[in-house]
């Protein structure tokens, strides 16, 4: 049930839910230049409304992919999650510095960051920081290649999602949606999970030229 996120494509609370997240980036771009002369506390105050905004952007994606899955070729509802998609990307560009600044700490502050007791909670998702570092890029790369995304990986994810949840596969005397399917794969019934198998392999066939030059 969708209307557990949100009430519709149309309810205030999404806008309300950008507005929130405008305020936690406004936030967080006020340590801009500073990240490497932060105490403990303050990077994982830092972290914290880090966090909290990635929780509201997970929540707008989560809705307009969910929403998109189950309306494919709906325009409005196309429209609608394109919209999602270009402003998460924007803003997401915001805060990029964050993980550029980051990664320039040297490998003793990493060290200081990684056993300090304040940080404890977030130790895991320091520790991908600190090994992610030697692969972040400048600034500005970083924007471009979180751009670029748009038009190529993410493109071909829509596109096979498209493609994908569209199907309709024949399933003893009526047609259900690949994901139905998919479902039977995992049956402790072997003989279910091969008709499952084969189910999925002729409906597949539909898009014998797409799928394969996707991956």
């Amino acid at each position: 049930n969708l209307k557990e996120i949100y009430q519709s494509i149309k309810d205030p609370q999404i806008a309300a839910d950008f507005e929130r997240a405008d305020k936690l980036i406004i936030k967080l771009a006020k340590l801009r230049g500073a990240i490497a002369k932060l105490t403990n506390l303050q990077v994982l105050d830092l972290i914290k409304t880090w966090e909290r905004l990635a929780q509201k952007f997970y929540r707008l994606e989560l809705y307009s992919s969910l929403l998109e899955s189950t309306n494919i070729n709906v325009a409005e509802v196309t429209r609608f999650v394109k919209n999602i998609e270009e402003k998460l990307v924007q803003k997401s560009q915001e805060i990029i510095f964050l993980e550029v600044e980051l990664a320039q700490l040297s490998n003793k502050r990493w060290q200081g960051l990684l056993k300090a007791r304040e940080l404890k909670i977030y130790h895991q998702f320091l520790r991908h920081l600190h090994e992610q570092a030697k692969h972040t890029l400048t600034e500005p790369e970083e924007k471009i290649l979180a751009e670029k995304g748009q038009t190529s990986w993410q493109a071909l994810t829509h596109l096979f999602s498209i493609t994908t949840n569209t199907l309709q596969i024949p399933w003893d005397n009526k047609r259900v949606t690949i994901d139905e399917v998919l479902v039977y794969l995992r049956d402790p019934d072997p003989s279910l999970r091969q008709q499952a198998a084969l189910a999925l392999h002729e409906g597949l066939k539909i898009n014998d030229k797409t799928t394969p030059a996707i991956y």
